[in-house]
């Protein structure tokens, strides 16, 4: 073994070239171990990546949800039936997310079997916002 040589610079390759499988030295020990953590390290950054984004998604889809909510209930006082406009204006906004996150479909119906759950609270529209990507995540 060359020992001027740093045990990052060696690769697997010279490793078997160089070494007997189950060698016992130090540079074959960081060869291995180094190649494990970074393969590790890798999973685990992918990990956190795609959990990051999918975080960023849902926070984003909740905000714009919400927003197309309470865009719609600014015309309530124009609108008889704006139960069923807000309730649409949610769906449509919602299925746009679904269809980019790869979540599943929400209908009319589903938004108001859900919505109770966010009656009754001073943040309603962002409450059923909340719901309503919860339940097209599969977490509701």
């Amino acid at each position: 073994m060359n020992p001027s040589r740093h045990p990052a610079d060696m690769t697997d390759a010279w490793v078997e070239e160089s070494h007997r499988p189950g060698c016992p030295c130090i540079a074959c020990a960081l060869v291995i171990l180094h190649g494990q953590v970074e393969e590790l390290t890798s999973e685990r950054d992918r990990a956190m990546s795609d959990h990051l984004g999918r975080r960023s998604d849902r926070l984003d889809a909740i905000a714009a949800i919400a927003k197309a909510h309470r865009s719609e209930a600014n015309h309530r006082a124009a609108n008889d039936d704006w139960i069923v406009l807000e309730r649409m204006a949610i769906v449509v906004e919602a299925n746009r997310w679904a269809g980019w996150c790869d979540w599943r479909s929400i209908t009319v119906d589903d938004v108001e079997s859900i919505e109770h759950n966010a009656m009754g609270h001073s943040d309603y529209v962002d409450k059923l916002a909340l719901y309503v990507v919860e339940w097209m995540c599969g977490h509701a």
